[in-house]
């Protein structure tokens, strides 16, 4: 915001979004020491951002510390190019909410750094990441990208890679220790795994991965199982949108409206359950990485 405001002429909002920069920038520095590989990858899109918007060696060096720890919780086996939780948590991360952060950051770490001293182990990993992508994405026939890898138990379905499992779509229990019932669909994931994508096609001049991101998109509007388009006033066959009583009057369906997305079962099949918070309930994550996906694959 304030590189936007001071593009626009209003100094004194420019100066009033710089300084809460910096402050946001102070707290979340300041003491911390445990990283999850999703805080890591979010450190690194704000200082690119930071450095973007008011320079200085500070948050260019920031960045690239941020993107060692990053690239040091990348799985070398026997499923590589995955990142792994955090130090002390040793299983692949798995996100709906945030998407695939790691994979934007190694993007936004070669776009604004491009001759940094860590430049071409960033490209390693962005490189090495896209070929986990690739493959996981080879076992569907939709091209579609599962949600995770598991390494302990079958999360359901029985879908095995090499000693490990893998799911297609979110547990419907225990996902989340913190709301076991809860899980949502994965319109978000595939949206940010496929902006990553399409950035990424660029960094590693490989066009083959502009297939893969428009294949993400393709889901999310209607090439799926059910022929079902999840965002309102597009596509064929939407399902009926959630509503619920918190909220008066309810929220109407508005044009361009991107629900959560289809779901799986226990046994991961696909679920497209019309009417229900999981799949049917709009969120900004699924509107705004949708967005983000056909802007990256327009610019092409």
């Amino acid at each position: 915001m304030a590189r936007h405001l001071k593009d626009g002429g209003d100094a004194d909002g420019a100066a009033t979004c710089e300084r809460a920069a910096r402050q946001c920038f102070r707290w979340c520095v300041g003491g911390r020491r445990r990283h999850t590989c999703t805080s890591l990858a979010a450190a690194v899109l704000a200082c690119v951002e930071l450095d973007r918007a008011l320079g200085g060696e500070q948050f260019r060096a920031a960045a690239a510390d941020f993107g060692r720890q990053l690239v040091a919780l990348q799985a070398d086996g026997p499923v590589r190019g995955l990142f792994l939780r955090s130090e002390t948590v040793r299983e692949p991360a798995r996100e709906i909410m945030y998407g695939n952060l790691p994979l934007l950051a190694l993007c936004a770490l070669l776009v604004r750094f491009p001759a940094a001293l860590d430049a071409d182990r960033w490209r390693n990993a962005l490189d090495l990441h896209t070929q986990y992508l690739s493959e996981m994405a080879g076992r569907s026939a939709f091209g579609t990208i599962p949600f995770g890898v598991y390494y302990n138990a079958d999360p359901g379905g029985d879908r095995r890679i090499g000693p490990h499992w893998y799911r297609w779509f979110m547990k419907v229990k225990g996902e989340n220790p913190s709301a076991p019932d809860w899980w949502v669909g994965i319109n978000a994931h595939l949206a940010s795994n496929g902006i990553g994508l399409a950035r990424a096609v660029r960094l590693l001049a490989d066009p083959r991965l502009h297939v893969l991101a428009q294949r993400q998109l393709d889901w999310i509007i209607g090439m799926n199982p059910f022929n079902a388009c999840t965002i309102t006033s597009i596509g064929l066959n939407q399902p009926r949108l959630f509503t619920t009583g918190e909220f008066k009057p309810t929220t109407p369906l508005i044009p361009g409206g991107v629900m959560n997305g289809l779901g799986g079962t226990e046994s991961d099949s696909p679920a497209l359950m019309p009417g229900s918070y999981h799949t049917c309930e709009y969120w900004t994550p699924m509107v705004a990485y949708t967005m983000m996906l056909m802007a990256e694959l327009a610019a092409k």
